[in-house]
C-alpha cells in the first residue's frame, strides 16, 4: 500500500479550485476508494469547503502545521477520497500511474500538452 505525508513529515485536473489549491496549472491526483484509505494521524489535520465550479461542495484537506494540500472530499463524487499525487512518499510511486482522465481540458492553459491516450474531459463526469 502506497503512503504519503505533507511537506513537513489518476487523474489530472486544470480547474480553477485545483491551480489555487495547489499553485500550479493544473493538479494530478489520485483517486481511490474510501475503503483503502487510511490517516493516520490527525493532530494537525485541517479543511476548508467552498462550492467548486462544478456547483457541488468540495472539502480540501491539509496540514495544519505547514500547509500541505492532502486530500479532497467532493459531494459529486461520493465514496472516494481525492489524493494530491505530490504527497506519495515513494519518489517512483508514479511510474506507472499515467492519468487515464483529464478534467475541465478547456481550462488547461495552451502551452500544456494533452497527456496521448488519455480521455478529454470539458467537466467533472
Amino acid at each position: 500500500m502506497p503512503s504519503g505525508s505533507c511537506f513537513c513529515g489518476s487523474c489530472l485536473c486544470h480547474c480553477y479550485d485545483c491551480r489555487k489549491i495547489g499553485g500550479s496549472t493544473y493538479s494530478v491526483n489520485l483517486i481511490i476508494p474510501d475503503s483503502a484509505f487510511t490517516l493516520l494521524t490527525h493532530s494537525t489535520l485541517k479543511s476548508v469547503s467552498k462550492l467548486a465550479d462544478s456547483g457541488k461542495k468540495v472539502e480540501q484537506y491539509f496540514c495544519g502545521n505547514c500547509g500541505t494540500t492532502l486530500y479532497s472530499l467532493c459531494v459529486g463524487m461520493p465514496g472516494v477520497h481525492i489524493i494530491k499525487a505530490g504527497t506519495l512518499d515513494d519518489i517512483n510511486g508514479l511510474d506507472d500511474a499515467k492519468p487515464v482522465t483529464e478534467l475541465f481540458v478547456s481550462h488547461r492553459v495552451c502551452w500544456v500538452p494533452a497527456i496521448p491516450d488519455s480521455k478529454q474531459a470539458v467537466a467533472m463526469q
